[in-house]
Order: C-alpha cells, then structure tokens, then sequence
C-alpha cells in the first residue's frame, strides 16, 4: 500500500538572508548557524571568478590548506552505538553518522546528530515491532513515525530504565545491520578516530577532491551586490540579483553550458547583469563532511573574496534522503530531497540561500 499524499503538500522553500560577512565562522553569526545547523552534509563545493593575472594554480593554491576530516563506511547494527565505549565517545564529542543503504520515503533511515540525538524514521511494520514510543511522521501519518533518542542525556546510560529497554529492542527486535556513513570529532575539534568489529568491514576514507576550470564563461560582475544595500533606489532590486546568482551557480554546478554561451534561439536564459567573459574554478570536495571543516572552508572563501574584491561562494549538499535537515525539523523526500545552502560573500557581506524540497518542516 502506498503511502497517503497530502491534498495541498507544501511548496519547496528558498530562504534568503543578508548580513555582514565579519564573523560568518561563528556559529552564533546568521550565515554561522546555517553552517552549524545543516548536520548531515555529503559534498561541499567552491566557485569563484578567477581573478584578472591569475592562472588556475593561484586560485586552487588558495584552497590548499583545507584539508577536511576522514570518515568512516561501516555495516553495523544501531546497537554498536549503545557500546559504553561509543556511548562514552558520543558523550563527550560529536557523532555524525547515517545509513546509506534506504530511501528516506519507502524504507528505514536512521542518523544520528552531533547533539547526540539518534533519529529513527521508519515505516509502519518496524514501528510496531520495534518496542520504542514515537511520534507520527509529518508527511505520511500512520505510514511512518519518527522516533527521538538522547544519547547523551545524562539519564541514558548503562543500568537506566530507558537504557535497557533500547539495548533490548536493538538486540532483540531490530537486529539488521546497515551501510552507515559516520564522522565524529573531539571536544578540542580534531578528527576522532573509531574502533570498529571486523564483522563491520569498516573502511577508513577521505573526501574526494575534484577540481574544475571553466573558461570563456559568462561571469557576473557582483561586487556591486552590497553597496546596492545601502541605497533605497537600488535595495528593491537585490532579491532579483540575488536570485540571478543563485540560480547561475546552480548551473555551473550542474555543469551547464549555458554560463558559456547563450543561444538565444535555444535558450531564453539570459545570465546576470553586468557579466564580463572570464574563468571559474569549481572545488568539490564528496563524502561525509561536518561542520568543523565547513566553518574553514567558509572562512578561506571569504577571504578570497575580500583580497581579490570580488564575490566568492560555497554550496553545501544535504543527504537527499536524511531524516533531518537543520537542526530535527524532520525531512522527507517527495520529488527532490533538497535540504541544500548556499553562502556568497561580496563587499564584506554575507548573502545565504537555504533550499528545502516541499516535505520539510523547517521554518526560517
């Protein structure tokens, strides 16, 4: 049977925020938070304008120093993470970690969040054998429900009632082992390493690292974008450029041809104005990344942007089919699955774009 659809399902959300770029890698900052808060991230991408006299290699040797976390690819049960030794690691520092092998829509998905909550989002038959009380999911009632655990609530631990009685039903009701991803991290922010059975074939990897150079691109002159903010004539027409852009690097992402050359027999598409013919550099780093590493990337792109006065920009990719996407507003799949940002810099401002398909309960 197949789940029931809403009548009038939510619309799929683009948020927009503005703010100064002094202090955009502190998570208490606006553009901080989004970083911060966007848990599972699974590929991190850097654009920007090459800047008049320089060469590929100038602008990838601004990139050099980043150097983001290992993570790990292990077949485990959900009770490896109630080992008191995992537990004590979970307790003390930040866990990512997220099954691979599950569509968040039609199957089991679990993630556990660096807070220390274990999210379990699953369909109606493991729901009612599993043992664990939950709550019913906001895209699919009665289909599928969503249950929370606190890892490191200072009441969970071995010999408590709640303890036991999840040790149980991951022992003895859903035993399954699964393809998980997982990164942890230390309380001082070093990379944490994890001790694995051998039954877990745990595989100890580092992001993939690609680099791209596109020429004779049509590139947006943008450095205008903050200055524009100041001026009430001009203020009105910032939401428009701001789209404009974003939607011009969602091209480059996608590996468009459009930013090269507009047909207009082809296309009606028309790049932002004013444009100039030049190069981009695209970084993409792929794998299971956490926000430690993101705050210094954001950190890397905003200072190019301030040295070369120019605009500079990082898009960040959510799990398509995480449970979660900022924070626990809970995330489903529908059509899309985007739970995705975007952080451009320019004139020492900070222009963030948070993309969420039409099941998500996140809330600006």
């Amino acid at each position: 049977m197949f789940p029931d659809l809403p009548v009038d399902p939510d619309r799929p959300k683009l948020f927009l925020s503005i703010c100064n770029a002094d202090g955009s890698d502190r998570s208490e900052h606006p553009a901080g938070r989004v970083i911060s808060g966007h848990y599972l991230n699974h590929k991190a991408q850097v654009i920007v304008p090459v800047p008049e006299g320089y060469d590929q290699d100038s602008v990838r040797h601004a990139f050099e120093g980043f150097a983001p976390f290992f993570f790990y690819r292990a077949r485990i049960g959900l009770s490896f993470f109630l080992q008191p030794e995992i537990l004590k690691a979970i307790k003390r520092g930040s866990f990512r970690a997220m099954n691979l092998d599950a569509k968040i829509d039609a199957s089991d998905v679990f993630a556990l969040l660096p807070d220390g909550i274990l999210v379990l989002s699953v369909e109606k038959d493991t729901y009612e054998t599993l043992g664990l009380v939950g709550e019913h999911s906001r895209f699919s009632k009665g289909h599928r429900f969503v249950i929370k655990i606190d890892l490191k609530s200072t009441k969970f631990k071995p010999g408590s009632k709640l303890y036991d009685r999840v040790e149980w039903c991951f022992t003895h009701t859903l035993t399954r082992t699964f393809t998980f991803v997982i990164a942890a991290v230390e309380e001082d922010g070093a990379p944490m390493d994890i001790g694995f059975p051998d039954s877990a074939h745990a595989q100890k990897l580092e992001p993939k690292v690609e680099v791209e150079l596109i020429e004779n691109a049509e590139v947006p002159l943008w450095t205008q974008a903050g200055s524009a903010l100041e001026s009430p004539d001009e203020s009105a027409n910032i939401k428009q450029s701001l789209l404009d852009l974003h939607e011009w690097l969602g091209l480059v992402a996608c590996g468009q041809l459009r930013v090269l050359h507009v047909d207009p027999f082809i296309s009606v598409y028309r790049p932002p104005e004013p444009n100039q013919r030049g190069s981009v550099m695209k970084l993409t780093w792929t794998g299971m990344l956490v926000a430690e590493n993101l705050f210094e990337l954001s950190s890397i792109v905003r200072s190019f942007a301030s040295k070369h006065n120019s605009w500079a920009s990082l898009l960040v990719w959510g799990f398509r089919d995480s449970p979660v996407s900022w924070k626990h507003a809970e995330h489903g799949h529908l059509d899309c699955g985007e739970n995705d940002y975007v952080i451009a810099f320019a004139n020492d401002m900070a222009f963030t774009f948070q993309a969420l398909g039409s099941h998500d309960t996140y809330t600006f």
